[in-house]
């Protein structure tokens, strides 16, 4: 095989040799062909030096005979001042002869015409037949190459498919032997897959004992949180009950009756008063930052802090009767309403609990009278349109700002750090309107959840 391989890198050698001396013949010819180009341009160039030589020496001859005939006619001139009558005979003469002499010139030019005409006929055949022979020559190299190269090329295929035989039974070789390493591997792979399956059913079983485990420790963990919630909030609701706020404690207006069964006479409603919520840590208060969070959501701190929104889906009937009005709410089939239905009804309860306080036709934006009775909000209701003051636009974002912040410390989201404890005092030492406290708390007797 190495031999075969040698004698067919040295039959290619040889064959790049050839290709390579003709090609130097083709340079060589090339080569003739632009000596014999050169060659006709000095040619040409003789001949205009030779045709430009006799152009000056015709010019030169004729200035010299310019200046004989001028020096003639002076003479004649000077003779004429001499003797009139000589003078006109010699005129006469001299006159013929001039116009023989002129003849005679004239027809010597145009016998040089003719001579150079002929010489530049001949130049141009001699140019013409020069540059048939050049293309014809041409003609017949490039025939030449095309033969040259189409063997070339029929010599370097056959050189090249041997070259790709080679290589083939070189990789059949390398691929049998591939094939039995495919094999060998895969054998091996067998006898580790086995061994890693057995491992692997051990690990599991062991990984079920333990999420068996985990998951108990999980539903005690998550009955454990359970009970901890429940605790809370059974002191939040004991802590409510024995709440007093400062309506209770110095104002003499009355507050109308909310009962869930209705039928209590209406009474005459407090104004909006204006009250310092610091004793709202009473004892038997958990006055942890989440519970107190909680607690302000349940009051409300307007006109910072609107209270939290109920969840209606829960109740059936909850009436409400004042000044021998007597409303029910949620409406009838208020599922089924518009958000734009809910928002209207908000607003008539809203306007109907200001009236019966006692405040008057309310004299609040509609936004901030929909902030403060906001437990009386329902599920999926519209929102209302901006309002045109900027000032009132600023401060419904505040009370939206600390609503949103106060509800994330309620579910434990933030966590008791210095900021969020000055937030929840400084909310809970604001000045809060506490005229609807007692529907509040009729509402936490009757069972109505927050939304939180």
């Amino acid at each position: 095989m190495n031999t075969n391989n040698r004698d067919r890198i040295t039959n290619t050698n040889r064959e790049r040799d050839r290709g390579t001396d003709n090609s130097r013949d083709r340079d060589r010819e090339t080569n003739t062909d632009k000596d014999r180009v050169t060659n006709t341009n000095r040619e040409r160039d003789r001949v205009t030096n030779t045709r430009k030589e006799r152009d000056g020496e015709n010019e030169s001859r004729k200035d010299k005979k310019a200046e004989s005939s001028r020096s003639r006619e002076t003479d004649t001139s000077r003779d004429k001042g001499t003797d009139s009558s000589t003078g006109r005979e010699a005129n006469t003469n001299r006159e013929t002869d001039t116009s023989r002499d002129r003849d005679r010139e004239t027809n010597a030019n145009r016998d040089r015409d003719r001579v150079t005409n002929t010489s530049r006929d001949r130049d141009r055949e001699i140019d013409t037949r020069r540059d048939k022979e050049a293309e014809s020559s041409r003609e017949r190299e490039t025939s030449r190459d095309k033969g040259a190269d189409s063997s070339t090329g029929r010599e370097a295929n056959t050189d090249r498919d041997k070259v790709k035989n080679t290589r083939r039974e070189r990789d059949s070789k390398i691929n049998t032997y591939t094939d039995r390493d495919k094999a060998k591997n895969t054998n091996n792979n067998r006898k580790t897959d086995t061994h890693t399956e057995r491992e692997r059913e051990t690990n599991t079983n062991k990984d079920r004992t333990g999420d068996k485990e985990g998951e108990k420790s999980k539903k005690r963990d998550r009955s454990n949180a359970e009970e901890q919630r429940k605790s809370k909030q059974r002191k939040i609701d004991d802590g409510f009950e024995n709440y007093v706020d400062n309506i209770e404690l110095g104002e003499d207006a009355g507050v109308p009756s909310f009962s869930s069964s209705g039928g209590s006479s209406p009474t005459s409603s407090s104004s909006s008063s204006c009250s310092n919520s610091t004793t709202i840590s009473q004892p038997g208060f958990d006055d942890g930052l989440k519970a107190r969070a909680q607690r302000i959501l349940m009051k409300g701190f307007m006109p910072v802090c609107p209270s939290a929104r109920r969840d209606w889906t829960t109740v059936e009937e909850f009436s409400l009767e004042s000044m021998g009005i007597k409303v029910n709410w949620p409406p009838e089939n208020w599922t089924r309403m518009t958000p734009d239905q809910k928002l209207m009804s908000h607003e008539f309860i809203s306007m109907f609990l200001e009236k019966t306080l006692g405040n008057g036709f309310p004299l609040l934006s509609r936004r901030a009278l929909l902030d403060k009775y906001n437990f009386m909000a329902l599920e999926g209701e519209g929102r209302p349109q901006e309002e045109a003051d900027s000032g009132d636009k600023t401060d419904a974002k505040i009370r939206y700002y600390n609503y949103s912040y106060i509800k994330c410390v309620a579910r434990g989201e933030v966590q008791d750090t210095r900021m969020s404890r000055s937030l929840v005092n400084s909310i809970e030492g604001a000045c809060r309107w506490a005229d609807t406290d007692h529907i509040t708390e009729k509402l936490n007797a009757s069972g109505v959840k927050l939304k939180i």
